[in-house]
């Protein structure tokens, strides 16, 4: 069956007439093929042709799938074009078939590449895969969207952490007594046991409990 002879007939009829009620505006070369918005690219079809004409070329332009979605999309309404239910499947699954291979290797978006993000940071990004992970990064995306942070503040909480890293290792070998010679700390111990939990990942007092 020759589409494209049927697609002209019904289009050519369109144009040489006046329809009266109801009607819908379509591109006869559609926008994903080049057509515009121009009076010569317009005619007005009834709800049923303006239906059958992008079965007709979705029929010429199978692999199209902006085509396919369009007709999807005007199934949404199948009850008041009365779309048959085997009709409407093949549609439905046609389109499915097309968001699968525009998806599929090198088509996909993320073909080639992977998520990590920052774990100070928290933002995220792709590279390509074989990159190896610059500092500070992880893979995978950030688990969830986190609220804006100052980087000032965040450099400052980052060399914080350091600090204690350091402060944990005089403290854990010497205790507090010499920590404190060693150091010139001038605070508590409880503050210090404090400032570990809070900014240390996994942090054991010096009895070997888990604290925070």
């Amino acid at each position: 069956m020759n589409y494209s002879t049927i697609y002209s007939s019904l289009i050519s009829r369109a144009k040489n007439r006046s329809l009266l009620g109801y009607g819908e505006n379509h591109h006869i070369i559609p926008r994903c093929l080049g057509g515009d918005d121009s009076a010569t690219n317009l005619v007005k079809l009834t709800a049923r042709e303006h239906f059958i004409a992008h079965l007709l070329l979705v029929k010429i332009h199978p692999t199209n799938l902006k085509l396919v979605k369009a007709v999807a999309m005007m199934c949404m309404g199948q009850q008041e074009r009365k779309i048959s239910n085997r009709l409407y499947g093949k549609i439905r699954i046609r389109f499915s078939e097309a968001m699968t291979e525009s998806q599929s290797g090198d088509k996909n978006s993320q073909y080639g590449t992977k998520w990590v993000h920052n774990i100070v940071t928290l933002e995220s990004k792709k590279v390509k895969i074989g990159d190896s992970l610059e500092e500070d990064w992880a893979l995978g995306r950030t688990p969830k969207k986190q609220p804006y942070v100052n980087p000032a503040k965040l450099a400052k909480r980052k060399e914080n952490i350091l600090l204690h890293e350091n402060y944990y290792k005089i403290y854990s070998e010497v205790g507090f007594t010499e920590f404190v010679k060693i150091t010139r700390y001038k605070s508590s111990q409880p503050n210090l046991v404090q400032q570990f939990t809070r900014l240390l990942d996994g942090f054991k007092s010096q009895n070997g409990k888990r604290r925070g």
